[in-house]
């Protein structure tokens, strides 16, 4: 619609949910071991950085961006998408894990 023109919206499936419980439930779903570890958010931090730099153009093992997403909590506000676009999720995150595991059994397969 007009009214969503030059706009951005955040589409999610709507439930807020930690990556760390997340990993867990990809890990379980994928029949995989699942042993995080914590790790100071400084020392990941740092050592992001220093990857970054030594990278040399190419893209670092690990960047402050992917530190910033596992290490932080955020939850992204759909509420404009649902009230202007009529947007509604169709999709849970376990319905998701659900899809995406049996597509990679499927496809490691083959």
């Amino acid at each position: 619609p007009d009214i969503a023109l030059g706009k951005k919206y955040n589409i999610t499936n709507g439930e807020p949910l930690a990556v760390k419980e997340i990993l867990a439930l990809v890990f379980k779903a994928l029949e995989l071991p699942y042993h995080p570890r914590r790790i100071p958010y400084p020392l990941a931090y740092t050592a992001a950085f220093l990857m970054e730099i030594w990278a040399h153009h190419r893209e670092p093992t690990l960047t402050r961006y992917s530190v910033g997403v596992l290490g932080k909590s955020q939850t992204l506000d759909i509420s404009a998408a649902q009230r202007e676009l009529g947007y509604q999720p169709r999709v849970s995150i376990l319905e998701g894990i659900k899809r995406y595991a049996q597509w990679y059994k499927q496809s490691s397969q083959q």
